[in-house]
């Protein structure tokens, strides 16, 4: 998440943006939708008046703008429209509302969640509610909120794994796998071996909130899995509880780089280095080599780097006492203990002859209107869609990230909106 600069010259009039909602989402420009973070009682009364006539496609579409912009910039609040949004006749305008208020920790937002998670008539809304509930449980781990908040939260989503809908009961097993709860493993090994492929994700994804390295032995099956969303948990799963035995399943796949998908393939280089292990930055050098013009995989290279170090710090302080409390534990040991280190192919050699026996591109003084023989990765990908909004403003320059932590608000003792 960035905090980007913003010409505030050519920000628009408040009023002036609520009067243009009502011509269409192509009259609002991305950097309009900064006006409404931190709105005011009395602009959202406005807004509230002029809401009627905002087409449906609209309304949806502002709101999707939002949350998206929610998770490019930190310093945005968002909070005063996610929960004018949460009454929206539009389910969809309902599920954007949730995301909105993914932050906050009031005690009546927790009770509100609770409720739509039960009883909203939209499945999907209730889901993204119950994904929500699956944030309070890592709060509840933390020990961030009061003990009768917890207990409410554990209560509604023990009820709701009862739920007739089976959308809804993998939902749950996802936001109970934060913690260890005794539902949670049954659940997960029963989603693993469904023969449905969004119960196989779903349980990736839990094992993914777990971060539990006893389920190593169950993903490396699905690492190479021929639907690439299965693949794609399946990857992320095993960077996150970092076991060394997913390291040469990975490795494997990656020696085909060039025929992966694209979420395939960036999900498996952030994940080898996660883990790390031997050849792991070197594979990581070679593969940043060859995308070295593709601008929208640098970020991607460069958190990877940041992983790797990480790692290596980790494997230089594991035996000392100071840091132990902080880095081993029996699993780890287990895991350790488990990979030799002796690899039965050399996987740098091999993602290097691949190197090698790629079409070679063309140079640009050769044919400047020419093009690669080989696509590697698709630069139009953007985990932002602003296809929407009239004008895509600038707003890549970045600078220093401000990490705020606030706590648990009891709406009976304090009535300002608090966000972690």
């Amino acid at each position: 998440m960035m905090q980007h600069q913003r010409n505030k010259k050519n920000e628009k009039p408040i009023a002036d943006i609520f009067t243009a909602l009502s011509k269409g989402i192509q009259a609002i420009r991305k950097e309009d939708l900064y006006r409404f973070s931190d709105l005011s009682d009395e602009n959202l009364t406005s807004l509230k008046t002029i809401w009627p006539q905002v087409n449906e496609e609209t309304r949806e579409s502002l709101f999707e703008g939002l949350y998206l912009l929610s998770h490019d910039d930190m310093l945005v609040d968002f909070s005063m429209m996610g929960d004018f949004g949460l009454n929206d006749i539009d389910p969809a305008v309902r599920s954007y509302a949730l995301g909105l208020m993914v932050e906050c920790r009031r005690s009546s937002f927790l009770k509100k969640v609770i409720d739509i998670a039960r009883n909203d008539p939209d499945t999907d809304v209730r889901q993204s509610a119950i994904e929500i509930l699956g944030q309070f449980v890592i709060n509840i781990e933390m020990e961030d909120i009061p003990e009768k908040e917890g207990k409410k939260i554990l209560t509604a989503l023990e009820a709701l794994n009862q739920d007739p809908d089976e959308r809804i009961r993998l939902r749950v097993m996802e936001s109970l796998a934060y913690m260890d709860h005794p539902l949670v493993s049954d659940l997960m090994r029963s989603a693993l071996v469904s023969t449905k492929e969004e119960n196989v994700i779903a349980g990736l994804r839990a094992v993914q909130h777990s971060l539990n390295k006893k389920w190593a032995g169950k993903i490396i099956d699905f690492i190479d899995h021929p639907n690439p969303n299965v693949q794609v948990e399946a990857i992320k799963a095993a960077g996150l509880i970092q076991s060394q035995k997913t390291v040469k399943p990975i490795l494997r796949l990656l020696t085909n780089f060039d025929e992966l998908e694209n979420d395939v393939l960036d999900a498996a280089i952030l994940a080898i280095s996660q883990i790390g292990g031997n050849q792991v930055r070197e594979v990581i050098e070679e593969l940043e080599e060859v995308f070295a013009n593709e601008t929208d995989m640098m970020d991607l290279f460069d958190e990877a780097r940041d992983n790797l170090d990480l790692c290596e710090f980790s494997q230089k302080n594991f035996n000392k006492p100071e840091f132990q409390p902080f880095l081993e534990s029996e699993e780890s040991v287990e895991d350790a203990e488990d990979d030799d280190g002796s690899d039965e192919e050399d996987y740098l050699v091999l993602i290097r002859q691949r190197i090698e026996d790629l079409p070679q591109r063309l140079d640009d003084e050769e044919d400047e209107n020419s093009t690669s023989n080989i696509h590697l990765h698709d630069e139009n990908d953007h985990d932002l869609d602003w296809a929407h909004f009239r004008i895509i403003e600038d707003l890549s320059k970045e600078s220093n990230l401000i990490d705020e932590e606030d706590g648990w608000v009891d709406d009976e003792s304090d009535e300002e909106s608090q966000l972690f």
